[in-house]
């Protein structure tokens, strides 16, 4: 007789053939035990001598509703939960999603989805293309999985029967999520900002841009040379103070402002400073006697 898993994964193949292997291939990472609910097994586990039980262990179906329930699934199009379990919440979820919804689920114990893709006919969950797995993922993960999506309406939900399994973990995981989705969110806004600007710019020096060498020579020009990078108003003028006669200087953006203030004067006297042509940022330099020293790119160079 095919097992649950078995036929899981002959589903969950087709999406995501890394897991299936890892989880083929698993090391049990913690002790599981499955105990019956009157609507499902249950992953009960041991921690400090004390019994935790994932979902509910008299009716985890009604739990998993109540949790949907707290959720207004219409007004999100991308889901990112914190913890699988035996994913009674993430069936209910699915069903109250729209047709084109990601629901995106972060899992960090292997042993944890071993078990409920052993216990537990998931197929339909596996099958689902809006479904995305990620086991225990890198940073670099995260955003593979993410790139593309920034621009959906996410909500970030915690799975509290694996929260508190893993709270340090998972508080981190949604930290370095919306880290992501909020450096696109920035990205996108400065480009709908500067769009038109830059556009209008490129065509009306695309022949000094196309006589340029390129930033290619730039590659290695400096190897062998220590620097200070000074970022935006980030800029830690005492550091830079201390070890500028040690290193180059490079200031970023808002960062030369600061460096100026404080008399200091980004990559030497000799070389140039350029700056993003934002008007704001002009204002900054606006009356001081270092402006000179910036060469600056204005909206309209035409």
């Amino acid at each position: 007789m095919v097992s649950y898993f078995e036929k899981n994964m002959s589903v969950l193949q087709a999406s995501d053939p890394d897991i299936v292997k890892r989880l083929a291939e698993n090391t049990p990472d913690m002790d599981i035990d499955c105990i019956d609910s009157k609507k499902g097994p249950v992953p009960e586990v041991i921690r400090d001598g004390r019994k935790l039980y994932v979902h509910s262990r008299f009716d985890p179906v009604k739990e998993a509703e109540r949790f949907i329930s707290e959720v207004d699934a219409a007004q999100f199009d991308l889901f990112i939960v914190c913890g699988f379990g035996f994913g009674y919440h993430i069936e209910a979820l699915a069903e109250h999603v729209a047709p084109d919804a990601i629901i995106l689920v972060i899992e960090k114990s292997a042993s944890m989805l071993k078990g409920a893709f052993s216990a537990r006919d998931l197929r339909g969950l596996a099958g689902n293309p809006g479904f995305f797995l990620l086991l225990d993922p890198s940073e670099d993960d995260i955003a593979l999985t993410l790139s593309g999506k920034s621009t959906r309406r996410v909500t970030f939900l915690s799975h509290r029967g694996s929260f508190q399994l893993f709270p340090e973990y998972y508080s981190n995981i949604r930290r370095v999520a919306k880290s992501y989705l909020s450096t696109k969110e920035v990205n996108i806004a400065t480009l709908a900002k500067f769009e038109k600007t830059w556009s209008a710019n490129i065509a009306r020096n695309i022949r000094r841009i196309a006589s340029l060498p390129g930033v290619e020579i730039f590659f290695d020009a400096f190897k062998g040379h220590t620097a200070i990078v000074a970022a935006a108003v980030e800029a830690d003028s005492d550091a830079a103070h201390s070890n500028d006669d040690l290193a180059r200087i490079v200031a970023k953006d808002a960062g030369g402002v600061v460096l100026l203030e404080d008399d200091l004067i980004p990559f030497g006297e000799d070389l140039e400073r350029v700056f993003d042509g934002d008007i704001h940022r002009f204002a900054q330099l606006d009356g001081d006697d270092d402006a000179s020293k910036i060469v600056q790119f204005p909206h309209d160079t035409g």
